[in-house]
């Protein structure tokens, strides 16, 4: 058997697969001579293991052993007298595993139907799809809870020393993407007919590709919640190990957060917008508006002969024309009319117009050839909109409307103002002009990316003045639900926009903070990692990033059902008021994280795909259904084209895939549609009513596409049947379900809604653990109220005592005033 030493090295022929032991000496020359490549210790390991276990004899006897462990239902080397299962038997059993998935899938099998069979008949399901002997035992260990299969799982995962991660690949669309692709091109069945038939270019023609890739890009997608949802070096290492994907999404969240704010924020800056709300905080007309109105008009005649003056100043000619032309229209605006609304909503727009000059000025003041001009038309500009601000404050002169336009400029001066100059011109850049000639601006991308790259230090006054910018968003969309001049539905979006602008800021913290972390906790592995993809670049790689892979999966796994079950329990976390919340980022104002959740299809939308209607989709999957229960033991070997290197690298995880998979089609043909069964092999067989169609596809959804149920679970969209197939199929995901509802309820920094206690005491059993509105006193009040008293006595109404475990109810009115009368 080859074996690596001080004086031997491995070498492995890329053609046929055979490993070859050579003096080190001679390693690299022959290596370049002959094509050949190092192998890797594992491949050492299997091909040892192979030729230790793999003869016959110890194929037969490694079959004997699964058989008796599985006839236990996994309990044989468990419990105080068990004997623990050797080195030797591990590696034989692994070795089958590998090498013959299917014998010992079968042997597996037969071991675990006697058993389960005797608790209960075969599934009349299994029996109408005609699947065989092996098929319907499975289908008896679905209907009896899946127990063998958990069990199993438990025994692999205790062996390896490791969590059990086959239910969170599964979260991320595996199982749709193998029900959809792998099982009709690898099986080959009459769903590819089917398919064609409905929709020539349905993607189910297209070559299989890794799903595990997917599953892995799909749960890189979802990292954004790690921060919060997963705690310890797991979320360090996928925090560093998925850095640059992890920023690339942040930069798209705080890019366009950015942009939807900043737009959002102008528009409610806009009064003019909301003319007939303001009207009605504008008290009505008075000689003092008069006054100020003159006094304005007069504040720009002076304003205008100061910027004429400097018309010859050097850089300023073009813009000293601009001004003077927008001082002579916003005369002629104030003057227009003396309705007390108009005139204040004109003066509003004047003075923020005066406030656009300041800006333009103050960023050509940075190139100009002598900036001492351009600050005396600064402050020529800033007189006269300082001046009109004030006035515009006073409630002598505009009733409440001026309380509100106080609460609009402390969030536009003393907020924005301060920070977006600064802000603007490092993460943003003008696209455009509109039709009135105002600059578009939107926030850059690569700005955006650069500046989430770098540290706190880095960011330093960016960030600051950003922070400056975020507040001015939240407080203005605070003054609007003050007065309630915008609706509420769009006040909470900017807000929401702001809180996850200051999360992605956080986010990119955490992900430079883990790096140090996870390195240092992780070293010896990353440099084992490390050795093996030098050594060996393309053998080596790939069991690297596939053993990443597993892991980034199982780590978001994780954070997905956390995040949905918190969700589930406390609901979406809305975005708090401004003086209700204490910030973190200075002064009054604050956000609560803004919980998420996306928009999502409905079950019908996910259910057919690109079918065209519901009856043709379900024609389809229950064709696959009997595909899979046809060729059980082609299941295995679907797979194994779907999921790249994994059942050479991780064959204990190719197997229990292959052992979920077989259980899900199982339930799935125990669940189909009643009165189907009758004519299911039939050739011109009728779909079911749309209902009972509808009812499947909850059912398949939570089989083959568990995440997309675990996210409806957080709207408490998903029903009691979809939580029973998890229960039933995906045991891991349904106990990580129940222990992290627990938790939420646990964490909640408040009593959860009736209604979300109720839903889930409903789904997940828990009412006794979960107390008040569940205690036993409540149900013996609920039985006392509805016991009815005796009919009342011929001497007078009958007294009913009451206490708290005996309240008033349907015995106290059977001896009402009422109580039968005609």
């Amino acid at each position: 058997m080859p074996n690596v030493d001080k004086d031997t090295r491995v070498l492995k022929d890329p053609v046929t697969g055979n490993l070859i032991p050579v003096p080190a000496a001679e390693a690299d020359a022959r290596a370049a001579a002959e094509g050949l490549q190092y192998a890797t210790l594992n491949e050492i390991r299997t091909a040892n293991d192979r030729e230790k276990y793999g003869s016959a004899g110890q194929t037969a006897l490694g079959a004997v052993e699964l058989a008796a462990e599985a006839a236990t239902l996994g309990l044989a080397n468990s419990g105080p007298n068990a004997r623990p299962a050797s080195d030797e038997e591990k590696a034989r059993r692994a070795t089958l595993r590998r090498d013959s998935p299917v014998v010992a899938f079968g042997a597996e099998l037969a071991g675990a139907a006697p058993g389960i069979l005797a608790g209960g008949a075969v599934g009349a399901g299994a029996r109408a799809v005609g699947a065989g002997a092996r098929a319907a035992a499975l289908a008896s260990a679905v209907a009896e809870g899946g127990v063998s299969g958990y069990a199993q799982e438990q025994v692999q995962a205790r062996e390896e020393g490791r969590d059990i991660d086959v239910g969170n690949i599964l979260l991320y669309g595996v199982g749709g993407e193998i029900a959809g692709r792998v099982i009709p091109k690898a099986l080959g069945s009459g769903l590819n007919r089917i398919a064609d038939a409905l929709t020539p270019a349905r993607a189910l023609a297209d070559e299989a590709d890794n799903v595990l890739v997917r599953a892995e890009q799909r749960a890189v997608q979802s990292g954004s919640d790690l921060a919060e949802q997963v705690t310890g070096p797991e979320r360090d290492r996928f925090l560093r190990d998925n850095a640059r994907d992890l920023v690339n999404q942040a930069t798209e969240r705080a890019r366009s957060g950015l942009d939807s704010a900043n737009q959002r924020f102008q528009d409610l800056g806009d009064l003019s917008k909301k003319r007939n709300k303001i009207a009605n905080l504008v008290s009505k007309e008075h000689p003092a508006q008069d006054r100020w109105v003159h006094d304005q008009v007069e504040a720009l005649a002076g304003a205008r002969a100061e910027a004429e003056a400097l018309a010859d100043a050097p850089g300023l000619g073009g813009m000293s024309k601009k001004l003077v032309q927008y001082l002579d229209d916003a005369e002629a605006k104030l003057t227009s009319t003396r309705k007390a609304a108009d005139r204040f909503i004109n003066a509003d727009e004047v003075k923020r117009g005066l406030q656009k000059f300041h800006v333009s000025l103050s960023k050509s003041k940075m190139q100009a050839l002598d900036p001492v001009y351009h600050e005396q038309m600064m402050s020529v500009v800033d007189a006269v909109q300082e001046n009109m601000r004030r006035g515009l404050e006073r409630e002598d002169l505009w009733g409440r409307a001026g309380r509100f336009q106080q609460d609009v400029n402390s969030a536009w001066h003393n907020r924005w103002f301060k920070g977006a100059p600064v802000a603007e011109a490092d993460l943003a850049r003008i696209t455009g002009r509109d039709f009135d000639a105002k600059a578009i601006t939107e926030f850059d991308p690569a700005k955006v990316r650069s500046f989430l790259e770098k540290d706190k230090v880095g960011r330093g006054l960016t960030e600051e003045k950003l922070n400056d910018m975020l507040d001015g968003y939240q407080e203005m969309a605070e003054a609007h639900r003050k007065w309630g001049i915008t609706d509420s539905k769009q006040l909470d979006k900017l807000q929401s926009d702001v809180a996850d602008i200051r999360k992605v800021i956080e986010e990119a913290d955490e992900i430079q903070s883990a790096v140090p972390r996870a390195d240092k906790a992780d070293a010896a592995e990353s440099a084992m990692d490390s050795l093996i993809s030098q050594g060996l670049p393309v053998v080596g790689s790939a069991y690297v990033g596939l053993k990443r892979a597993l892991r980034n999966v199982n780590t978001a796994g994780k954070g997905h059902v956390r995040s949905a079950m918190s969700t589930m329990v406390n609901g979406v976390r809305k975005v708090g008021s401004g003086l209700e919340v204490a910030s973190k980022h200075g002064g009054p104002v604050g956000v609560v994280a803004a919980g998420h959740l996306r928009q999502r299809q409905t079950t019908d939308d996910r259910f057919m795909g690109d079918y065209p209607t519901m009856s043709q989709a379900f024609m389809a999957r229950r064709e696959q259904i009997v595909t899979a229960m046809q060729e059980p033991e082609q299941l295995a070997a679907a797979m194994a084209d779907s999921f790249g290197d994994l059942p050479d690298q991780f064959p204990d995880v190719h197997f229990r895939l292959a052992q979920r998979f077989t259980q899900a089609f199982m339930y799935l043909a125990d669940n189909l549609p009643p009165g189907v069964e009758n004519s299911l092999m039939s050739q011109h067989s009728i779909p079911p009513d749309l209902r009972s169609i509808r009812e499947f596809a909850r059912l398949w959804e939570a089989v083959m596409d568990p995440g997309a149920v675990v996210a409806d679970f957080a709207t408490m969209n998903a029903t009691p049947k979809q939580a029973r197939a998890i229960e039933m199929v995906h045991p891991d995901i349904w106990a990580q379900m129940q222990t992290d509802t627990l938790e939420a309820l646990a964490g909640s920094p408040k009593r959860p809604s009736w209604e979300r206690m109720r839903y889930v005491a409903q789904i997940f059993k828990l009412g006794p653990a979960m107390g008040g509105v569940w205690k036993p006193n409540v149900a013996k009040n609920i039985k006392n109220s509805m016991v009815v008293a005796p009919p009342p006595s011929m001497d007078g109404k009958q007294t009913l005592s009451t206490s708290p475990t005996n309240p008033r109810g349907i015995a106290s009115i059977a001896n009402g005033p009422t109580f039968g009368s005609a």
